[in-house]
């Protein structure tokens, strides 16, 4: 059919030409009955009249024409408008089957590109949103882990001690990477063995009382090498790992040597038992930094031990403390043996003590422990030594002075104590405080520094006991 004849009023497939010539058919009928009338009533000669019958068959068929052209264009624009208010309401997967032509047919082909142009636009929306979720995800565990840091080294500050610490440490690392379970195996520096001190949720017996080597077995090997390994679903295990996984109940593990300037310090090992599972870059990075973490915190603990041991003075008292004066009292004795002269130590020890602090308090009980080295203080010579050794104890060692010497300030210092009115003192068993003294001397009572302090130390638990204390 060619474009000329495609064009004609009843074949064209313009929507607008349509309507214009299906209207004009019907139109047509209400002129035929004006003709009919006008022929037959107003001008009603014979030659002129038409047959009725003739005009209502023309006005049928034109009628029927008008119907026929005009019932395909509502029903597709019916079923256009409702495809449309099903795409408004959100069926936006639908697509219109494109029949007709013209208007109609640019409308679905509208409708259709609409709706693939919709569904594009919501596919890149969920994309966004699912980013902007994993987005939302990463900045909650950066801000979790910060705040776990913060937490970690207000701790740290406060105390240096690694059995305080690592309890936290652990808690905040076993939320990374879903590790269930987490232990932390440290070296001991004389043995040079990894030792199991700190974990969670550790099913197995042998883990929790694993002792290594470096650098033999599986973990000792893991630790010698220095680099972080990895147990996952993306990794091909070798029969140690297998074996491993298999003996600890782990699937997925990760093993991180923990090094303080270049000097292995222990081997963090955590997991989890989930399938399909893969260690995320993100969580490593995480792990890397707690891993830092437990090296500071290990190193602060070695400090505070060092610092411990190099002290020779009690926080109370300003005093020297046990272990110096036992170094003291060893070498005193040696020069003592040497050049034959006497060296002598003298005990002193708070009667009830306990007493005291209980009814007094500890504040009341570390003031008069103050009030007492003073006391003493000011009874000793410049070459003589004071020590703090406990809670309720002080040493003297005296040198170049021979027991009788020693008993005689022995004497002096339990005098002027028990003259001293200490605040709370009426509430002691004695109605005072009093201290009992004991004397050792070299080289009448030993030859070596734990002969003279065990002899004054029973010295004191005789005057207790025989002597009423303070005699």
């Amino acid at each position: 059919m060619d474009k000329k004849f495609k064009n004609l009023s009843l074949f064209s497939t313009d929507l607008h030409r349509k309507l214009i010539v299906g209207f004009s058919l019907m139109a047509v009928i209400p002129l035929l009955i004006l003709v009919y009338l006008t022929t037959g009533y107003i001008f009603p000669q014979e030659e002129h009249i038409l047959n009725i019958s003739i005009i209502v068959a023309i006005g049928v068929v034109i009628a029927i024409l008008g119907f026929y052209l005009t019932k395909p264009i509502f029903h597709s624009v019916i079923k256009v408008s409702g495809e449309a208010k099903r795409i408004a309401q959100g069926d936006i997967a639908r697509t219109i089957k494109v029949k007709g032509e013209g208007e109609v047919g640019d409308l679905e082909k509208s409708l259709n590109l609409i709706t693939e142009k919709l569904r594009k636009n919501m596919a890149e929306i969920q994309q966004y949103g699912d980013r902007v979720r994993n987005v939302n995800i990463e900045i909650g565990k950066k801000m979790m882990a910060l705040s776990s840091l913060l937490q970690i080294g207000n701790l740290m500050v406060s105390s240096p001690e690694l059995e305080k610490v690592m309890p936290l440490i652990l808690d905040k690392i076993s939320r990374i990477a879903f590790s269930e379970t987490i232990f932390l195996m440290t070296s001991e520096r004389k043995t040079k063995e990894l030792v199991t001190m700190f974990s969670r949720n550790i099913k197995s017996e042998r883990l929790k009382n694993e002792r290594v080597r470096f650098n033999e077995g599986f973990l000792g090997k893991i630790a010698a090498r220095g680099e972080r390994l990895l147990i996952d679903s993306s990794v091909k295990l070798t029969k140690q790992m297998k074996d491993f996984t298999d003996d600890y109940g782990m699937r997925n593990v990760c093993f991180l040597p923990i090094s303080l300037k270049e000097q292995l310090v222990g081997l963090l090992v955590m997991g989890n038992n989930l399938t399909d599972f893969v260690y995320q870059k993100d969580d490593l990075e995480l792990i890397n930094i707690f891993g830092q973490q437990i090296a500071i915190a290990v190193e602060n603990d070695w400090l505070a031990k060092e610092a411990e041991n190099l002290a020779v003075r009690d926080k109370l008292t300003g005093l020297y403390n046990e272990k110096y004066i036992k170094n003291c009292l060893k070498e005193e004795i040696k020069r003592a043996i040497m050049y034959q002269r006497p060296c002598s130590v003298v005990m002193l020890n708070i009667d009830d003590f306990e007493i005291y602090k209980k009814n007094n308090g500890e504040l009341a009980a570390e003031s008069i422990s103050k009030k007492i080295a003073k006391i003493i203080s000011e009874n000793i010579t410049d070459i003589d030594r004071l020590a703090r050794s406990d809670e309720d104890i002080f040493t003297l060692v005296l040198p170049e002075k021979n027991k009788g010497e020693a008993v005689k300030t022995a004497e002096k210092i339990e005098k002027q104590i028990a003259e001293f009115s200490f605040p709370g003192e009426r509430a002691q068993p004695a109605g005072k405080l009093t201290v009992s003294a004991g004397v050792s001397a070299n080289p009448i009572d030993g030859l070596t520094a734990i002969d003279l302090l065990d002899v004054a130390s029973a010295s004191v638990e005789k005057a207790k006991k025989e002597k009423g204390k303070n005699v």
